[in-house]
């Protein structure tokens, strides 16, 4: 149904599979369009996509203002946060990208290990060891009985 955000994002989403990010950028902005006019529903990972195709063109700039909407829309979104610290990471902005992924669980009353092994495993993959290190020290404080933070 072309009046349904997701048939858009679904649109989108065959786009970058193919390789074809000009023609993912319009349906994941199709998307958007569309979601707009549903107030009461939110539609999670619509502007990470499209910040994630914008970054894979080189548009940092859009692709960290996507990133940054999708993380006002859903403060506890994982694309968005995840894909916005490896963008500011890619720039040397690291402890803005430390804050961004940090927020994963600072911005969330319910985190839990899982959002803990996210924010982990997101520095350790960008090489940032010590803030790495940091997370894992709070989580064995938080989970003291999960091997996942020994």
């Amino acid at each position: 149904d072309p009046s349904r955000p997701m048939s858009h994002y679904a649109l989108g989403l065959g786009a970058v599979r193919r390789g074809d990010l000009v023609s993912a950028e319009a349906s994941f902005r199709s998307a958007i369009e569309r979601s707009a006019s549903t107030s009461d529903e939110i539609f999670a990972n619509l502007h990470s996509s499209l910040a994630d195709c914008l970054a894979r063109m080189g548009r940092e700039a859009e692709a960290e203002a996507e990133f940054r909407k999708e993380i006002e829309i859903v403060p506890t979104s994982r694309s968005g946060r995840v894909g916005l610290t490896m963008l500011l990471r890619s720039q040397g902005r690291d402890e803005e990208a430390r804050a961004v992924i940090g927020g994963l669980v600072e911005a969330n009353p319910r985190a839990g290990g899982e959002d803990f092994e996210a924010v982990i495993r997101t520095l350790q993959g960008l090489g940032d060891s010590e803030g790495a290190s940091r997370w894992k020290a709070r989580a064995r404080a938080r989970y003291p009985a999960d091997p996942r933070f020994r």
